[in-house]
């Protein structure tokens, strides 16, 4: 069985758990907060899509936690959002 990450929303001014930065941009998970680009390159394994591997970026972290904070749960699909795609699985 795989562990896997959800993100649960966003915060600013706040210090990464992983490499302890202060960040302007926190995403908060159900393991903690982190930075973006801790969190798309440390904490989450690549994504599958037609075989090939790949990671979001940092940015697109950012946005997908300030969607899933600000916005209504209905309307995250307007968004590009989905409960699928805010679960990650963890790195080994």
């Amino acid at each position: 069985m795989t562990n896997l990450i959800c993100i649960t929303g966003y915060t600013n001014e706040t210090d990464c758990m992983c490499c302890g930065q202060s960040l302007k941009h926190g995403v908060v998970t159900d393991a903690g907060v982190f930075g973006g680009q801790c969190f798309a390159r440390k904490i989450t394994a690549p994504r599958r899509y037609a075989g090939k591997a790949y990671r979001l970026t940092a940015s697109a972290v950012v946005d997908m936690a300030k969607v899933v904070q600000r916005v209504p749960a209905d309307r995250w699909s307007q968004y590009g959002v989905s409960e699928a795609a805010r679960t990650f699985e963890a790195a080994a």
